[in-house]
């Protein structure tokens, strides 16, 4: 079992894990919820009333962003996911910028989206004062591709992701289909279910119809519809779209030859991300650990290929 929870895939060289340092500077911390998840790169999550922490962090970012040109006035902060009270804060989680943010008649904030552009491992966290946090010890998480074996790793990405995007369109097709049969039957409207109704048809239906209700509605936690229901390629262009701001502050290999490693690592994610509501912290976690982008795809195909063969069933 690979240090992220993933086995090594049969090829006889384990998943390397590099943290590469880049141009690291201090940052302040905003924590998420007890019971939050870490972000995959491009989703968001919103965090509604901030805390006075949160407040003082989200405040702190956006001075920097007016202060500083690397941040492309673009407010930058860390987000560290919690499944639990924790005194020791620190592992992997996510830089993060504010995507939206809601302010009263005074000015209070009283609602924040954060939209995930990259990942980070912090190494210690320290309170600056009663209320804000800062980390001047993070590094980020990037695919380790050795330079020999580049282009050989451009055309294993192809066809993954050619590979991804038809399962997906698959599952698309599967999940309108089984959600226009349980509307006709008017046991489903968009986000809510006849339970009765539905667990009366079998489990398999009542699960699926259940998930599908979920994936059509809009999630309080995030400015967007569920991403089982976007394309892989839309929703990777607005990934790429998000942390664009950075690509020149934190330029990663293959980047500076053409874009298409780029997009390719990005499929990478938002394949996971159309899976988003059956995976678990420690899936997440795995995800957002790894630095081999093929390893990545591979398993989000098989999983993808698991969730079309299981709505097939249903259908």
């Amino acid at each position: 079992m690979g240090r992220n929870g993933w086995r090594n895939d049969g090829d006889g060289e384990a998943e390397a894990r590099r943290a590469v340092p880049g141009r690291s500077f201090p940052l302040p911390v905003v924590l998420g919820s007890i019971g939050s998840n870490p972000l995959l790169p491009g989703a968001i999550v919103r965090i509604p009333d901030p805390t006075q922490g949160q407040t003082r962090a989200l405040q702190i970012a956006q001075a920097f962003a007016t202060t500083d040109d690397k941040f492309a006035s673009k407010p930058l902060l860390i987000y560290l996911s919690q499944a639990q009270e924790q005194s020791n804060i620190r592992g992997v989680g996510d830089l993060v910028t504010i995507e939206d943010l809601q302010v009263d008649r005074d000015g209070s904030m009283t609602s924040v989206a954060l939209a995930a552009v990259d990942r980070v491992e912090v190494g210690r966290v320290r309170m600056v004062n009663q209320t804000l946090m800062v980390s001047d010890q993070w590094h980020r998480l990037v695919d380790e591709i050795k330079t020999t074996s580049y282009m050989h790793t451009l055309e294993k990405m192809r066809v993954l992701a050619d590979e991804a995007s038809a399962e997906h369109n698959k599952r698309r097709q599967l999940m309108a289909s089984i959600t226009a049969k349980t509307r006709e039957l008017q046991l489903c409207d968009i986000g809510s279910c006849d339970v009765a109704a539905l667990q009366a048809l079998g489990p398999q239906v009542y699960n699926k119809a259940m998930e599908l209700a979920a994936a059509s509605s809009q999630d309080e936690g995030s400015l967007e519809v569920s991403h089982a229901l976007w394309s892989l390629e839309a929703l990777t262009a607005k990934s790429i779209a998000r942390s664009r701001p950075w690509d020149e502050l934190w330029p990663q290999f293959g980047d500076e030859i053409d874009d298409e490693l780029k997009t390719l690592r990005q499929i990478s994610f938002t394949a996971w991300r159309t899976l988003e509501t059956s995976l678990s912290r420690d899936d997440l976690i795995a995800i957002i650990s790894s630095t081999d982008p093929v390893k990545r795809l591979r398993k989000a195909n098989e999983r993808l290929t698991k969730h079309r063969e299981e709505l097939e069933e249903v259908e």
